[in-house]
């Protein structure tokens, strides 16, 4: 989550500058991850009023497929664990990947990762994205 959070963050400035980019960089995030924030209202409202710049920022995002990817295995494993912690539902997750899907963010065809494939994917993708400013 936090190399989705830091390339979002690198996207976003540029247009909006730190102080408006970071709240949104972070509710993009929490959406993508199906996480709650602490305002979920506030958070929801956000992604709804700015929906052109994070469709735009998404689609910079993941037009390099090894991005698309790492993010696509992230998301499916973070929605796995939230699943069997019982903090959503399998109907859910799937109708979430669905939306992502039709938005060009799921990677088509990803593979369900394992964890032998996918933490060292995951530290590269971490180690390589941006720090925040």
């Amino acid at each position: 989550m936090l190399g989705t959070f830091c390339r979002l963050l690198e996207r976003l400035q540029p247009a909006l500058g730190s102080e408006e980019a970071t709240p949104l960089a972070g509710a993009i995030t929490n959406w993508l991850f199906m996480q709650p924030g602490k305002d979920a209202a506030q958070q929801t409202r956000m992604l709804v009023d700015n929906r052109a710049l994070v469709d735009a920022v998404l689609q910079t995002l993941v037009a390099d497929q090894g991005t698309q990817k790492a993010l696509s295995q992230a998301i499916w494993v973070h929605g796995t664990l939230q699943e069997a912690g019982g903090q959503a539902r399998g109907d859910a997750l799937v109708a979430h990947v669905a939306d992502l899907g039709s938005r060009g963010v799921f990677a088509p065809g990803t593979e369900s990762p394992s964890p032998d494939t996918f933490i060292p994917m995951a530290y590269a993708f971490r180690d390589a994205s941006p720090r925040p400013r």
